[in-house]
């Protein structure tokens, strides 16, 4: 007799289980193998690391072997300097050479066609700036450096700057721009060539080498972006590189080189309760702080309504730092300085920042100090122009800054006019306004109704507020990090 023998086949849930189970193990594998932490992303970032600091790695040996060079021929001329154009020239061949960039096929690029600084650039695809991250740099003495993040993709920068010190500092992954602070590393020795100048021939030349070194920097344009009028060709220069009153911290200025179009849009207003106070933009510029209005601008700035020397912030207080700090003045209840006021309130002039997060653009006002003004034009032109607070009404000025006499409200074609870059002097007043207001309250005939003002003629003096044919030009102050980079046709990029 036969038995009947039971299907012994899989079950259609056993079948359903099996494939789900299959897939989470595939699930699971595929995600060790390329999730974030995954074993072909830890490789590829493993590469990364290797090619990126292996090139590091080589470029310190080729800065180790320029160190040596200049401290050779330190030792057997007795005095070198290799930031010269030819000198520069013969290390960044020595680099070149060290680091194969003459090859065929060379990931490495230098670049010694700058005077002082040699830059090298190290190319390859398997570089990813987002796998390696922030990283966080210093210069091999010791000199801290930002934390960056590499900016192009497979690019690595790496910078030498030469020093006339005798000296060499490397930076990397910085790009190959210079801050502020690195602009003016070179000028402590130039300080020094000046203070040890053994004739006047030697010392003659001294100074013509810094003030050459500020005038080949300042009234440069600056590719900033933002539109000061449309109507016009015009730009953002450099004005001025360092710090204001007793800061530590240096940065970049950069001024408009036209005054702004009275029917702009970016014309500051400033919103107190249900009034809003603007400047008088009539196309006379008669009263452009408005005093005879009830909603002028200067108005918005009475006592109590910002509160001491309506300027809480000290940042921008020492831009007047003599009038604030050493003579310790509020300027409360002055008129001249409600006008200031204005100038100074970084609040109203944000339309002139690039952006208000995260820009390159720290603060924006109305006009440059009389601070500001004389210590860029002492640093272009070698002189020793200066201001004093006399009261509370505000400065006085002077040729010479140490002088015992002679302090005045106006110095007539003091400003060169003849400067090509026409920095101090637009040449362009005649289209908006005949001068420019300076963001500081002079100590006049006025009694608290004068500010400085530079004119069309080179003049630095001082006016009414209520007077005409007077215009701004912006100051915008960059962040300490931002860098300026040089491009073939003497414009600069910020990075």
């Amino acid at each position: 007799m036969l038995k009947n023998e039971k299907n012994r086949g899989i079950t259609l849930i056993a079948l359903i289980v099996t494939i789900i189970v299959l897939l989470i193990l595939a699930a699971v594998s595929i995600q060790m193998l390329t999730g974030d932490n995954g074993i072909i992303t830890n490789a590829s970032k493993v590469s990364t690391s290797n090619a990126y600091y292996s090139a590091e790695e080589q470029v310190k040996l080729t800065y180790m072997a320029v160190k040596a060079e200049i401290s050779a021929k330190t030792v057997k001329s007795g005095t070198y300097d290799p930031t010269v154009a030819s000198e520069t020239t013969a290390l960044a061949t020595i680099v070149a050479n060290d680091l194969g960039a003459n090859q065929t096929g060379s990931k490495w690029a230098v670049d010694g066609s700058t005077a002082g600084t040699i830059k090298i650039t190290y190319t390859d695809s398997k570089i990813d700036k987002d796998s390696i991250g922030t990283v966080n740099l210093a210069t091999m003495d010791g000199t801290t450096v930002p934390t960056v993040v590499p900016t192009e993709e497979g690019i690595v920068h790496y910078k030498i700057k030469l020093l006339a010190s005798q000296d060499a500092k490397l930076y990397t992954d910085v790009g190959v721009g210079e801050t502020a602070s690195e602009i003016l590393e070179r000028v402590p020795a130039m300080d020094a060539r000046i203070a040890n100048a053994e004739n006047a021939e030697e010392l003659a030349a001294a100074k013509a080498e810094k003030i050459a070194y500020y005038q080949s920097i300042y009234g440069s344009v600056v590719n900033y972006g933002k539109i000061i009028d449309t109507s016009l060709n015009n730009c953002w220069k450099i004005f001025y590189i360092g710090t204001m009153g007793d800061d530590t911290e240096n940065h970049i200025y950069l001024i408009a080189d036209s005054y702004i179009n009275n029917s702009t849009n970016d014309f500051p207003t400033k919103i107190i309760g249900d009034t809003t106070y603007s400047y008088n933009k009539n196309g006379t510029w008669k009263e452009f702080f408005g005093w005879n209005t009830s909603s002028g601008i200067h108005r918005a700035y009475t006592t109590g309504i910002i509160g001491s020397s309506y300027a809480t912030v000290n940042e921008i207080k020492k831009l007047n730092y003599k009038y604030f700090f050493v003579g310790n003045y509020t300027g409360e209840n002055h008129s001249n300085m409600r006008c200031v006021a204005s100038m100074l309130d970084t609040n109203i002039w944000v339309s002139y920042m690039d952006s208000t997060t995260n820009g390159k653009a720290k603060y924006a006002i109305g006009g440059p100090t009389i601070e500001m003004l004389f210590k860029s034009y002492n640093q272009t032109h070698g002189t020793n122009l200066g201001e004093k607070v006399i009261s509370e009404a505000g400065y006085k000025i002077n040729i010479e800054d140490n002088a015992t006499t002679g302090w005045t409200n106006n110095i007539t074609s003091v400003l060169n006019t003849t400067d090509t870059n026409r920095l101090y002097v637009s040449d362009i007043e005649t289209i908006y306004a005949t001068a420019y207001w300076l963001a500081s309250s002079a100590a006049d005939s006025y009694g608290d109704f004068g500010i400085l003002c530079v004119n069309n003629c080179g003049d630095v003096s001082y006016s009414s507020f209520s007077d005409s044919n007077f215009g701004f030009r912006p100051i915008v102050c960059l962040k300490s990090n931002v860098q300026l980079e040089e491009m073939p046709d003497g414009t600069y990029e910020l990075r």
